[in-house]
């Protein structure tokens, strides 16, 4: 029995961070919609992490919903790189932050918006167990398929294949 009690207390709940995802359409939302589900009934994903400029309504909706239909354990956590600078009235941010249960700021300490995007992108790809992001929307497609590669043991999903 303490075998088993140990190894309860050494669980530590899956990742799934959410990065590059463009703009939603009937398409991205349903591949989205089916590759979160799917997390979370097959593998058990319990936490996940979006960031700030993924934060289209659309998908966090479907977050939402499964958050509520599945399990009140599911957690997510919306990813900043500025938070001195941002505008909190822009609405984006605002929807953000009703949305998300946590919000995060990952300081990159770069001075560029294109670098402080990857670096926050590497750093989800370090804490994750899964990404699901849409190669095909972003510029970054070859430097996080290589990163990723240098990660055995996370997946990495991507939406385009779906659409």
């Amino acid at each position: 029995m303490d075998r088993l009690k140990s190894s309860k207390e050494s669980f530590s709940p899956l990742v799934c961070s959410i990065f590059s995802l463009g703009k939603a359409t009937c398409e991205s939302i349903s591949a989205f919609e089916q590759t979160i589900t799917s997390l979370v009934e097959d593998c058990l994903v319990q936490n996940f992490f979006i960031t700030l400029e993924s934060c289209y309504p659309e998908y966090c909706e479907k977050l939402k919903k499964l958050q509520s239909t599945y399990d009140k354990n599911i957690k997510i956590t919306v990813i900043t790189h500025y938070p001195e600078n941002i505008d909190q009235t822009n609405s984006n941010f605002f929807d953000a932050f009703l949305f998300g249960d946590n919000i995060e700021n990952i300081d990159t300490k770069a001075k560029n918006f294109r670098t402080q995007n990857l670096r926050v992108i590497k750093a989800l790809i370090d804490r994750s167990d899964f990404c699901i992001c849409n190669l095909d929307v972003t510029i970054f497609s070859d430097k996080i398929r290589k990163y990723v590669g240098q990660k055995p043991k996370v997946t990495l999903l991507d939406l385009s294949v779906s659409l």
